[in-house]
């Protein structure tokens, strides 16, 4: 390829890189412009970026790839009139209107100047000979040819797993060669390869970057997210995708929902990229140096090629003139295939036949072209491979009496545990645990860590459990939207009800209709009390759905998280808060000596890490939905109903503050557990004392270093516990399937009869 003065090169985008390494390296020093062969229609056209993407969706209330493909349909807009075509035509009409499509007038006659080179493109589709063909009028045009290699052997295989695993000895081969990973290719991947590609790269130990984690599936994006929406980037660290973010906002003009905007963008953005491991490549428009080597997996039919059917927005029967129908489309697929095989030097070609219950068959386009079928008995590369393969073999020979030729020279030379058990957790590297050191701690991961630590494993870092949304569920998520919902100024129960229902649909049995309508009655209950409550109380300051996040000291980036229904706070720096529960309410504070029953404790530690210089008055949980009640000699059940309904939960012994709270607090008529005798409180109540609850302070801080230091050790052992004669872990565990829990595992707690621990004596 010469290159002479004054050439416009067209490539595609993905070869940009290559081509400017080789011009380096060839120290080609001629004035030279590059155009992405993806940006030309752009340039000769129109162009248009994300504004206009947004101003589509806002506007129509599309789906961003729903939005692009309109756009890109624009480039094709002929003088048909089927209805799909005149919506394009309507819609771009609109856009140059609105300044939200731009073209560039001077483009073409900019040319004149300069000679074109085009070139790594396999096929040229009828719109981009149109294109040639214009800039043919301006200026000379070159495509430059591919050098082409022969297509002469293909390789055969029975499965998924036999075609990845000699591939993979194939680049060991290299690799011992010395050939750099960063020279070594894998093409065609299916989404279904991933799982047989993780494995053989840890058995093998060759890195691979599949590129499948976005930062949208991390925790360390809520962290990113709230700094962003709340406009407070100084303590943020992860800069590199911050970045990557604030890039994308600042290029837009009108943001009208933020967060989606950037739920949307962190799912674009991959993380774990690798600067030396096997690289996933697009064989299409690509380019291959000699000294690369290319392994195409999945040559089968309909894969490769991909079929194609009459499914696009202009389908065939309207299709202009300068697009291909179904038929040239899946003709030049095939050719491009081809063109993209002839192209790389060093390749390895495989294909399978069965796949589970699915049959394959080979590609077309391997049609008179040698079929070899290697045999691999074992592995030159991977004793862990080899013992893997033992270890399977044994296994057909034992359940179907299969003897595989392989297995005599495995069985020479390994020795594998074949047949023994041990359900112990053995440990894992710490960055097999958490690969990005992120970690988001709650309570409910807290309480799940110090039931069982290996739930937590299960739970929380392979994330094993689904939400399943039950009545219960919807029920919790309703009534709390209601209750942030109802200091509204035109609030009404039974219309936002209605709203919520209507925006979270579900379908509900004749039982469930009924109890609904049972349970908002429990819900306007709730919402006097909450109101009659505030007739009394001097902390008149409301804030709802209050997060509450505090960094914890570790080697990886741990952030300890809570979000509080409610938070009550007067003029003089005193705060209360409240949480809302449609289940039963359990506390007690003895079980924290244990880690367990944390909810309130944590929420009280990040208050104090939040707001260190006003005065915590109380902390509490209120039940809702208590339905179950125990008869009380002397209490109605409309009593009784208005005693399940009081703040639950822990209060300062200082009385002056705990009056400004609840001024009836004598009485107990709003929190539970203030009963006062002449001397006092009654030992029973539900109060603590600075000391105390400095103490309890002090435990959860204690509590949660002992967890953060397991898991920065990765001790995820099988450890449930059983307290007051109760095994507390396993009972409702989905996961029993899974561990093989033996009863030596079990450790039985202590049961902590007093606060002592806190420093007091109190039965609390």
């Amino acid at each position: 390829m010469e290159i002479k003065q004054n050439t416009i090169l067209i490539i595609p985008g993905k070869i940009k890189e290559k081509v400017l390494t080789f011009m380096s390296q060839n120290k080609i020093c001629a004035p030279l412009k590059i155009i992405e062969y993806e940006n030309l229609k752009k340039l000769i056209f129109f162009d248009y970026d994300e504004d206009t993407i947004l101003y589509l969706k806002n506007k129509y209330q599309m789906k961003k790839e729903v939005a692009k493909t309109y756009l890109e349909n624009m480039y094709y807009i002929d003088d048909s009139n089927s209805f799909n075509m005149n919506t394009l035509r309507t819609l771009k009409e609109e856009l140059l209107k609105e300044n939200q499509i731009s073209k560039n007038p001077y483009f073409l006659n900019s040319l004149k100047q300069y000679h074109i080179l085009i070139f790594g493109i396999d096929v040229l589709k009828k719109f981009d000979q149109e294109m040639i063909h214009l800039l043919k009028q301006y200026t000379t045009v070159e495509i430059i040819e591919n050098k082409a290699y022969p297509i002469d052997i293909a390789y055969s295989f029975l499965n998924k797993e036999e075609q990845i695993k000699y591939v993979f000895e194939k680049i060991s081969d290299l690799l011992k060669q010395n050939i750099e990973i960063g020279k070594i290719k894998l093409a065609n991947v299916e989404e279904m390869d991933y799982l047989y590609l993780k494995r053989l790269s840890f058995t093998y130990h060759i890195p691979i970057d599949l590129k499948e984690n976005t930062l949208y599936a991390t925790s360390m994006y809520t962290e990113i997210k709230r700094s962003i929406l709340e406009n407070n980037l100084e303590d943020i660290q992860y800069v590199k995708y911050t970045d990557k973010l604030l890039s994308k906002i600042n290029s837009l003009q009108n943001i009208d929902n933020l967060e989606e905007f950037l739920d949307e963008t962190a799912k674009e953005i991959y993380i774990d990229e690798k600067d030396s491991a096997l690289e996933i490549v697009d064989l299409h428009n690509n380019y291959f140096k000699e000294d690369e080597y290319v392994f195409i997996l999945n040559c089968n039919a309909s894969i490769f090629p991909k079929t194609y059917k009459d499914e696009d927005y202009l389908y065939d029967r309207i299709k202009p003139s300068i697009l291909e129908n179904t038929y040239e489309k899946n003709y030049l697929e095939e050719k491009s295939c081809i063109t993209s095989l002839n192209k790389i030097k060093n390749k390895v070609i495989c294909f399978i036949k069965k796949e589970g219950n699915t049959e394959y068959f080979k590609s077309p386009i391997l049609e008179n072209i040698k079929i070899e079928t290697p045999v691999l008995l074992y592995s030159t590369s991977s004793n862990l491979q080899n013992k893997l393969d033992y270890g399977h073999d044994l296994d057909q020979y034992y359940k179907f009496g299969v003897k595989s030729l392989s297995l005599p020279i495995l069985k020479a030379n390994y020795t594998i545990p074949y047949k023994e058990y041990d359900h112990t957790f053995k440990g894992l590297k710490q960055e097999h645990i958490f690969p990005n050191d992120s970690i988001l701690l709650s309570y409910s991961s807290f309480n799940t860590f110090y039931e069982c630590q290996f739930k937590y494993y299960l739970n929380y870092v392979l994330k094993l459990k689904d939400f399943e949304e039950t009545y219960a569920t919807y029920l919790g998520s309703l009534f709390h939207y209601i209750l942030e919902k109802k200091d509204d100024k035109f609030f009404n129960l039974e219309e936002e009800v209605a709203k919520y229902r209507l925006e979270h649909e579900k379908t509900f049995s004749y039982k469930e209709e009924f109890f609904l309508k049972e349970n908002e009655k429990d819900l306007k209950e709730a919402i006097l009390f909450i109101e009659n409550f505030k007739k009394h109380t001097t902390f008149q300051i409301e804030e709802n759905e209050t997060k509450l996040y505090t960094k914890i000291p570790s080697k990886m980036n741990v952030t300890m998280m809570g979000i509080i229904d409610k938070k009550y706070q007067d003029e003089n720096g005193r705060i209360a808060v409240l949480d809302y529960k449609t289940g039963s309410v359990k506390i007690n504070l003895k079980d924290t000596y244990h880690g367990l029953s944390m909810q309130l404790p944590i929420y009280y530690y990040l208050l104090r890490k939040n707001y260190p210089n006003m005065e915590i008055v109380g902390f509490y949980l209120q039940n809702i939905l208590e339905k179950n009640f125990k008869k009380k000699k002397g209490k109605t059940k409309k009593e009784q109903k208005q005693d399940s309904l009081k703040f639950n939960g822990y209060s300062t012994s200082f009385i002056e503050s705990l009056e400004k709270l609840d001024p009836t607090y004598k009485d107990s008529r709003f929190i539970m557990g203030l009963k006062m005798g002449k001397n006092g409180f009654y030992p029973y109540s539900k109060v603590l004392n600075d000391k105390q609850l400095d103490n309890l302070f002090l435990l959860v801080d204690q509590k949660i270093k002992e967890m953060v230091k397991c898991l920065e050790e990765s001790d995820f052992k099988i450890n449930p516990k059983k307290l007051r004669k109760e095994n507390i872990s396993c009972k409702f565990c989905p996961y029993k399937s899974i561990c093989f829990m033996d009863e030596e595992d079990i450790l039985e707690l202590e049961e902590m009869k007093t606060l002592s621990f806190l420093g007091g004596d109190e039965n609390a």
